[in-house]
């Protein structure tokens, strides 16, 4: 983290704490509850973000390459597979 920017944690805190919860009879987390819940899921987006940046990879590479796909249906495509089978036996 940047020696200057606020951690998001302290910046947060403050303010979920102003939230009440919507039950009178659930007890208010206490800074230290929040403040670790936060850093919970700063870690689990940091592991996400690999994993995010490797997809986004991906995408661009299929944009610029895209597979060569065909484009006739499934039961032409069987029916062909079939008939080349059926041609290959009668040639062996």
């Amino acid at each position: 983290m940047e020696p200057n920017k606020p951690n998001m944690a302290d910046v947060l805190a403050p303010n979920l704490m102003e939230i009440a919860p919507s039950e009178s009879n659930s007890p208010m987390p206490t800074e230290s509850q929040i403040c670790e819940t936060i850093q919970n899921l700063i870690h689990q987006i940091n592991l996400l973000n690999p994993r995010i940046k490797y997809i986004k990879e991906l995408i661009e590479v299929e944009k610029k390459n895209p597979l060569k796909r065909d484009p006739r249906p499934t039961m032409e495509l069987q029916t062909e597979k079939g008939t080349l089978e059926t041609e290959l036996e009668r040639l062996t």
